[in-house]
């Protein structure tokens, strides 16, 4: 009798233990790990929608989130090098340290683009060694992180297990849906079109099949948009360009994070024009003065795009953050 009270009282304080307290450095994977998390997490997010993640001061109040977190969670390559340090170091909680459980960098799982050789110097402009931390703009790389999210959770919290892989599994179908379709994820398994996706051959294995109907989701609805060329105002979109088989013929920085010049606005003219440019995709910070000159000058339209989940109203969560910026795109353009 009193073995099955001690169980009892076991089951009753798991059932209405404290939620697992997750701090995120940006807005969209605090989303994501709210969704993977359900009622079992507490998540706070370091910057803010309309904040630069490369640079946030360091606050009392960020020290106390560290200093309580279960697990922290970084984008990584560098995006949180210059606070997320020193948050670690004046929160003194062992559980978040680097190389801890509780440690999360998600860039361990992505191929990073444009990254860096040799020697980086301030002359270069603000370049990330590693490669371009901005990847949680693309939902195929995210797809394949919400499994090692969902992992750690489960480490964290393995009286839940069975429902925290519920939740991974629900969200997975739901993010895949978005981008591919109902239609051909009935028909073929996950991992062997994200194989497909990787290797650029998709559509030309399903038109080998006599199965491009197949085709749902985000990548039908940017479909007229493949191959076609695209200029950055910053390096804000390349993975999403990437992920939709769009070609990045450049950027309107000449360096980056370095404010362009008129005078250089009008070589990057030349290059648009040589290059077919249809469209530029621009974030809220990019100032206006040089994105109207390359419109009046120019047969690109300029698409204004959100940068960071929250920086516009329209997205609230993760998934209407990319299919806000797909039809952001759509619209200007047309399909």
């Amino acid at each position: 009798m009193k073995y099955l009270i001690y169980i009892l009282i076991i089951v009753s304080s798991r059932s209405y233990s404290s939620p697992l307290n997750v701090v995120t450095s940006i807005p969209s994977i605090k989303s994501i790990v709210e969704k993977l998390g359900g009622p079992y997490v507490n998540v706070k997010s370091i910057s803010k929608a309309k904040e630069n993640p490369h640079f946030i001061s360091i606050k009392p109040s960020f020290v106390k989130l560290f200093h309580r977190a279960d697990l922290l969670i970084l984008s990584g390559l560098d995006l949180e090098s210059a606070w997320a340090p020193v948050l670690i170091k004046k929160s003194k909680n062992n559980k978040i340290s680097i190389g801890s459980q509780g440690y999360l960098d998600l860039s361990k799982w992505v191929k990073p683009l444009q990254v860096v050789n040799g020697v980086i110097t301030r002359k270069m402009g603000d370049l990330h060694g590693k490669g371009n931390p901005h990847y949680m703009v693309s939902p195929l790389r995210v797809l394949k992180l919400i499994s090692h999210i969902s992992e750690k959770l489960v480490k964290l919290l393995p009286e839940y297990k069975k429902e925290l892989i519920q939740l991974e599994y629900d969200y997975s179908l739901k993010l895949a849906s978005k981008i591919f379709g109902s239609q051909l994820l009935e028909k073929y398994k996950l991992s062997n079109l994200l194989k497909l996706m990787e290797l650029k051959k998709l559509h030309k294995f399903l038109e080998i099949n006599n199965q491009l109907f197949l085709l749902g989701g985000w990548i039908k609805s940017l479909i007229y948009f493949k191959d076609k060329s695209f200029y950055e105002d910053h390096s804000s979109y390349s993975y999403f360009l990437n992920d939709f088989l769009m070609n990045r013929s450049g950027s309107l920085e000449p360096k980056p994070g370095v404010r362009p010049s008129f005078k250089g606005l009008r070589n990057t003219l030349i290059l648009m024009r040589k290059s077919k440019t249809i469209g530029i995709l621009s974030s809220p910070f990019f100032p206006k003065k040089f994105l109207n000159f390359i419109e009046n000058k120019s047969e690109a339209k300029i698409i204004y795009m959100s940068h960071q989940l929250g920086s516009k109203s329209e997205a609230t969560n993760y998934i209407d953050w990319i299919d806000f910026n797909v039809h952001q795109l759509i619209e200007v353009l047309g399909e």
